[in-house]
């Protein structure tokens, strides 16, 4: 195969590689936020691409985007739908929203229109992240047409305007291992490139020979013949292939690229890797520190930052049982029913989407459930785990729930594979479309169910149901009265569970051996009679006139280039370890002379490694002032982020440029909050009313 030169790249409509406006990027990241709330999806890599922005003549006056995110083809699947229906109503970018895996392995073969969009494509946005998930390819583009072509092959057999060789030979580029963008090419183009990237005479004289014919019984008969030749042209396949295999053992693989490449940066530890080794895996602050030369008490501070505590270990299904013995009821209802009542059960949720997901009968990580497991703790939950922890060691008892009732089995480690019954229970056998997958359903189709340890069948877990539904039947059958003896004796029964039920306390049996602090940091404000205010008159402004004019675009770009050189105190005042990017709506107002913040209720974003974002505001004044305003943006945007949200206030700006030290910054985090609960520190309120 020849090397993609520039007359290849001409063929796929790539000219050049411009740089992107700033105009531009801020719509690709603004699109970027939507898409994943829209999603509910992580946006990894950004690139891009298209014939506009390579630098081709069209009246089309947008770039083509290219979003990738590290999930499954049949996740995509389920956004479809959103996506296009978003795409349409923006109108701005033509988006394609794509598996990073899939788009990883496709990139390797010239002959997929991701190699292009890897190599010659921008990538505006990177979060590194190493891909885990592997899954075959299902079919390569030329795979593709071959079916297209048996499909509609008749179709294009009597169509008399060149279509079938068009098809042909785009069927016949990709065979022998490139691509080429096909709309718009004629006849003689197409026959050009052939000639330029093929070795084969025979299929390059026939060409040249359909180019000069004008019998059209004649041309499909050499269309007979280019199909015969492509059959028994050889493939150029391409190698599709990870360097990592997919596996839930973080460690041992960090540890391999420890020994193999020396120190591993800890900022590329993220709290995916960190949860599956320091509480998955069990290794300890010290191991994991090891291998990123960093003191163990490093990994503590980020495990506390990211919630991740070692008590979470306690939420196994073998720790439960424990738990679960210490709850003695010899009713087996009841015996269920606490367990309801204490949120051992709540992992039941993600059964359901766990089992849809895992039908098509693939290996899966455990990881994959974790956003099954989005949803809030209650009772015993928060009382083992703190509250914001992550509810990841949900998708661990689910999968154990299922694999010790037979629905999933564990091929591999912390990698599952859904069994026969579980893939009949999904495709219908026990299953109907609008019947969600439960521990009830479960007991009515197998029968009985394992919790825990402890079987169950339904009579224990619809004790109370099937007690009103026998006293129902006692009332129809004998007609009777309701205040009947022996009906009398069942509203007691029933009435008397419904008692035990609402009384138990099981969190009450559980005791800790650890104590967690949290630390709340406490700002004090300065005593106003102590300020030594000066006359303005008195004071020799040291800033230039220049700055004056714009003076609160002079405060952003010295919080912007504080960001940008990492200072430590600003980052901790901030509350940040380290950030993937920053959005400064101002970076172009030396030559637009536009404030670009005006809307966006704040001056810049900060986006932290876990995509989280920052909001922060700048007030700016050249003297010790240090009251402000607000507009309704940014008291709405203050509202809305919360603690999200900090206010940085500099006073005497005025030694910008002589005397910097002199400069003071206040930060202010939450000034929703700190506004309504210190009504003393407001100066004025401004009110608008309309009639």
């Amino acid at each position: 195969m020849n090397k993609i030169d520039e007359k290849i790249l001409n063929f796929c409509g790539i000219y050049q590689k411009p740089e992107i406006t700033e105009k531009k990027m801020k719509k690709i990241f603004k699109q970027k936020k939507e898409l994943e709330e829209l999603t509910g999806m992580r946006i990894e890599k950004i690139y891009v691409f298209g014939e506009k922005y390579w630098g081709k003549n069209t009246d089309i006056d947008r770039a083509a985007v290219c979003f990738l995110v590290d999930e499954r083809i049949q996740r995509l699947n389920e956004v479809e739908y959103e996506v296009k229906e978003y795409t349409a109503l923006k109108n701005e970018n033509s988006i394609l929203f794509w598996s990073l895996c899939q788009f990883q392995k496709r990139s390797l073969s010239t002959a997929e229109w991701d190699y292009y969009i890897a190599n010659y494509g921008l990538l505006v946005y990177d979060t590194g992240k190493d891909i885990d998930i592997d899954e075959r390819v299902g079919t390569t583009v030329y795979a593709a047409s071959m079916d297209f072509l048996r499909k509609y092959r008749r179709y294009y057999y009597r169509n008399q305007d060149d279509c079938l060789m068009h098809l042909l030979m785009k069927i016949y580029i990709e065979k022998i291992g490139y691509y080429v963008e096909q709309e718009g090419c004629t006849i003689d183009l197409l026959i050009e490139y052939i000639n330029y990237i093929s070795n084969n005479e025979e299929i390059k004289q026939l060409l040249n020979k359909y180019k000069e014919e004008v019998n059209e019984s004649a041309k499909l008969k050499m269309c007979d013949l280019f199909e015969k030749l492509i059959s028994s042209t050889k493939q150029v396949l391409p190698t599709f292939k990870l360097d990592l295999e997919p596996t839930m053992k973080v460690y041992e693989r960090k540890l391999e690229e420890f020994k193999k490449h020396g120190t591993l940066d800890i900022n590329t530890l993220t709290i995916e890797d960190e949860y599956i080794m320091y509480v998955i895996e069990g290794k300890s602050s010290t191991n994991i520190a090891r291998i990123y030369g960093v003191d163990s008490s490093k990994i503590t501070q980020k495990n506390n930052y990211w919630n991740i505590r070692v008590r979470e270990e306690i939420i196994t299904y073998e720790n439960i049982k424990d738990i679960f013995s210490k709850l003695n009821h010899n009713n087996a209802f009841i015996l269920y029913q606490t367990q309801q009542k204490s949120g051992l059960l709540n992992f039941e949720r993600c059964l359901d989407p766990i089992l849809k997901f895992m039908k098509s009968g693939e290996k899966y990580l455990l990881k994959e459930f974790w956003r099954f497991t989005e949803f809030e703790k209650n009772n015993m939950e928060e009382v083992l785990t703190s509250k914001n922890s992550k509810n990841w060691y949900k998708a661990t008892l689910a999968m154990d729930f299922l694999k010790e009732n037979g629905l999933v089995e564990e091929c591999e480690y912390k990698r599952y594979k859904i069994t026969k019954l579980g893939r009949e229970l999904v495709n219908g056998t026990y299953y109907s479309f609008n019947t969600s997958i439960n521990i009830e359903y479960l007991a009515k189709s197998l029968k009985k169910v394992k919790i825990f340890g402890v079987f169950f069948n339904r009579n224990d877990l619809l004790g109370y149901k099937n007690d009103e539904e026998l006293l129902n039947e006692f009332i129809i059958k004998n007609s009777i009265a309701t205040n009947d003896d022996e009906t009398d004796k069942l509203q007691e029964e029933i009435k008397n569970k419904e008692k035990i039920i609402n009384e138990l306390k099981v969190d009450e049996k559980i005791e800790f051996a650890c104590k967690i602090n949290k630390y709340e940091s406490k700002r004090k404000r300065k005593d106003s009679t102590s300020i030594n205010r000066k006359k303005s008159k008195e004071i020799k402004h040291e800033i230039s006139d220049k700055s004056k004019l714009n003076l609160g675009i002079e405060g952003e770009k010295y919080l912007y280039k504080g960001l940008l050189t990492k200072r430590k105190k600003l980052l901790e005042e901030l509350e940040i370890e380290d950030y993937k990017s920053i959005i400064f709506y101002n970076i172009s107002y030396d030559i637009l002379q536009e404030d670009k913040s005006e809307g966006h209720g704040c001056d810049l974003e900060v986006i932290l490694k876990d995509d989280s974002h920052l909001y922060l505001e700048v007030k700016t004044s050249l003297d010790d002032t240090e009251f402000y305003s607000m507009t309704y943006n940014e008291y709405k945007c203050s509202m809305e982020n919360k603690d999200k949200y900090y206010i940085i206030k500099f006073t005497n700006f005025k030694y910008l440029n002589k005397g910097e030290s002199k400069i003071n910054m206040t930060i202010i985090k939450n000034p929703y909050d700190i506004f309504l609960k210190n009504s003393e520190i407001l100066k004025n309120i401004t009110f608008y009313t309309q009639y």
